[in-house]
């Protein structure tokens, strides 16, 4: 199971979206404000990633996906997944170990 957080929506303009380094700084500085917003049933980040962005319906409406609060976007750059064992942030490419 992956779990899924997102940056507030107050901090999500803040996102360094084209320099890993600042996105792992910025990380790094505001991830005790970060919001859980779902408990994906996969181990693949790939695929947590997918189903977590609205598609051709709303993400939260995915079988393999229990959401948690209301106002939910799609995952995107600067936002976090859990998988158990290790934190990784959304980059512009892929997945950055925290």
């Amino acid at each position: 199971m992956i779990t899924v957080y997102h940056v507030p929506r107050r901090l999500f303009h803040d996102v360094p979206h084209f320099d890993d380094r600042k996105l792992i700084s910025f990380v790094n500085e505001n991830k005790t404000k970060y919001i859980l917003v779902a408990k994906v049933l996969t181990t693949d980040l790939e695929n947590a990633f997918e189903l977590t962005n609205s598609i051709d319906r709303h993400w939260s409406e995915n079988d393999q996906v229990v959401a948690f609060g209301e106002q939910l976007r799609s995952t995107s750059v600067g936002d976090i997944m859990f998988d158990g064992t290790d934190t990784y942030i959304v980059a512009t490419c892929g997945f950055k170990k925290l």
